[in-house]
């Protein structure tokens, strides 16, 4: 990365802001036994976690202006497109009775998917090193 503006600064503080409130949703289930609005709440702010991630992963690759290495690597992937689809279905389970532990297992399922580091970024900058060396 070559250069840090103020948007990425503010994309950050954002992704960090909204992140850190999940270990409050996190208490509030723990203490209300899985009720529905806390799962509500907790699966509203997963998907706010993960618009934010997409944000500020857009906001550092356009940052890097025109020449930039990572602007081809680092799109709308098929992680962030599953994730957001199994959010979206945890939201609606969480709004229909009795399945709100449907909810949960596709929150499972999302999270899944980044088990595994993203290296689309790794072999951009790999790739790159490797020629470096010769």
């Amino acid at each position: 990365m070559d250069r840090i503006n103020g948007r990425i600064l503010w994309a950050n503080l954002l992704f960090l802001f909204v992140f850190s409130l999940i270990p409050v949703s996190v208490s509030w289930i723990n203490k209300t036994n899985f009720a529905a609005l806390p799962t509500r709440v907790y699966i509203i702010l997963n998907i706010m976690v993960s618009l934010c991630y997409m944000l500020l992963q857009r906001v550092i690759v356009r940052g890097q202006g025109e020449a930039n290495r990572l602007r081809s690597d680092v799109t709308f992937g098929r992680k962030e497109k599953w994730t957001l689809f199994f959010e979206a279905i945890a939201l609606i389970a969480a709004f229909t009775p009795y399945m709100h532990n449907l909810a949960y297992v596709c929150l499972i399922v999302s999270v899944l998917f980044w088990i595994l580091p993203d290296l689309r970024i790794a072999r951009t900058y790999c790739g790159e090193s490797s020629d470096e060396e010769e």
